[in-house]
């Protein structure tokens, strides 16, 4: 007898769709949550699909998120590498509401489109798959898990459709592209909601773990503080919702001037608004003081223009803006389990006083002395007096801009 003559041989590789689905699920859970670019992980995610005999044309994923700007953003994936993103605004309701997303979220049911051989299109994008050459679509709901509402798309070219093995390798994988694209979603909208509502540098210094009660990060900066002039009685009559538009009005005056110039805005105190303009290694504190500079004269100049374009549904306003250059704290202030990320500090509370006084100096723009020492020479300033300012034990000295 031969040896190993009755021992079996061996079948190789089980290469049945649902053997391949689970090599590629097990590759979703195990390795493919580790990669950190969501681009490359649907390019990953398709190549292995490809190679699992999908014959795919294109695949989209499609994610909500918590955002002031967009409601959600998708991604496209194509067999020659290419991935292209886009973003859906928060003003597409109903185009979301005639596509299959909007009935495999109601259904909860996989939503197949066969684009060639429909009679009567169901929704728009049907033609636009045609001129594809999209012979079958897959719209598949996923349903994250604080229950808001994701999904896949898989499109062929194919003139059989997709396989039903295919289908299978698609079934199969389900549940682990939806463990992925919830655990994406969570990262993104804790992304998205910290640097909505604490701004950029609190963001990172709270994700780097920094949550501590007493925690403190000193930093030298210049410091813009604007407010509205006259807030209290533009608003005594005016409705909450008329009040929020007006003052979402004065910050779209006041941000984006910040935010060109290389600041950031760090709070909203009622109509008031603090911004730092960063001293480090890379920018100078003459660089800070001549970026916040510019940020006030855009900030004038773009309420200006607003009063002069005749914005008839809200009442004209007019702005002060007080700017000082010092040491500025952010710490975590609170009780318990409820803290504030906030900005403390004594040149903090000069910039608020200071803005105060413009008011009555009739001034739009007042600088302290320390910043006023950082004006850049293209810029003169002329001396205002010094003057007692609540919470501070000698005159402060400000200054003004010359006409």
């Amino acid at each position: 007898m031969r040896p190993h003559e009755n021992e079996p041989s061996d079948p190789g590789p089980d290469l049945s769709p649902l053997n391949v689905g689970r090599d590629i699920l097990d590759w979703i859970l195990r390795d493919g949550r580790w990669i950190a670019d969501p681009s490359a992980l649907m390019s990953e995610y398709g190549t292995r699909l490809v190679g699992a005999g999908v014959d795919l044309a294109r695949m989209a994923s499609a994610m909500p998120t918590l955002h002031s700007e967009r409601r959600g953003f998708g991604r496209y994936w194509y067999p020659d590498g290419r991935v292209k993103d886009t973003v859906f605004q928060w003003d597409n309701v109903d185009q979301y509401r005639a596509s299959p997303y909007f009935t495999a979220h109601e259904t909860g049911e996989w939503v197949e489109i066969r684009p060639m051989q429909a009679n009567e299109s169901l929704y728009p994008i049907e033609e636009d798959l045609r001129q594809e050459g999209i012979t079958h679509y897959i719209c598949v709901p996923i349903f994250l898990s604080q229950g808001m509402p994701a999904g896949m798309t898989y499109s062929t070219t194919n003139p059989e459709g997709f396989s039903a093995e295919a289908i299978r390798v698609l079934r199969t994988v389900e549940p682990g592209v939806a463990v992925i694209m919830d655990q994406r979603a969570k990262q993104l909208m804790l992304d998205d909601l910290l640097r909505i509502y604490v701004g950029r540098e609190p963001h990172d210094r709270i994700l780097q773990g920094e949550v501590r009660r007493g925690d403190v990060m000193r930093m030298q900066s210049a410091i813009l503080f604007a407010d509205m002039t006259g807030f209290t009685r533009l608003t005594q009559s005016m409705t909450a919702e008329e009040t929020a538009a007006l003052l979402n009005a004065y910050y779209d005056c006041v941000v984006p001037s910040v935010e060109f110039n290389d600041g950031e805005v760090l709070k909203y105190i009622g109509d008031g608004v603090l911004a730092v303009f960063r001293c480090d290694d890379e920018k100078s504190t003459a660089a800070a003081v001549e970026h916040a500079l510019q940020a006030a004269s855009d900030i004038i100049e773009s309420v200006g223009t607003r009063e002069t374009a005749g914005d008839t549904g809200l009442p004209p306003f007019d702005i002060r803006v007080g700017l000082h250059v010092g040491e500025v704290a952010y710490g975590n202030v609170g009780s318990g389990a409820r803290l504030d990320f906030t900005v403390i500090g004594s040149a903090v509370n000069l910039a608020s006083r200071i803005t105060d006084l413009a008011g009555t100096l009739n001034r739009q723009v007042i600088l302290s002395s320390e910043f006023a020492d950082q004006v850049p020479a293209s810029s003169e300033t002329e001396s205002l007096g010094a003057f007692p300012l609540k919470g501070f034990d000698t005159p402060c000295p400000v200054y003004g801009l010359s006409d």
